[in-house]
């Protein structure tokens, strides 16, 4: 198993753990495990649910449209050229 260092942990995250570790006796690691297998199961289940509600609330929340995305991005275009005399 591999292992992966955590910096800059915030306190209320570190306080759920240390909770969480202590309620269910498991080591902090484990609880920290628990914690980050229960959002990342929550994500999976959200993403799900999205799938088949579709995007019926995509217009009051400023979400772009697949044509209106393309659109943008041709748009852009010029703005991403780059020019050779000035970037030799």
């Amino acid at each position: 198993m591999d292992q992966i260092t955590l910096r800059g942990i915030p306190a209320d995250i570190e306080s759920l753990a240390r909770k969480e570790a202590k309620n269910k006796s498991l080591s902090l690691n484990k609880a920290f495990l628990y914690l980050l297998r229960k959002g990342a199961d929550q994500l999976v289940m959200n993403r799900r649910e999205k799938k088949h509600r579709g995007s019926e609330f995509g217009p009051f929340l400023g979400l772009w449209g697949k044509d209106e995305a393309a659109g943008y991005d041709a748009s852009m275009q010029d703005q991403r050229q780059i020019d050779k005399e000035l970037w030799p």
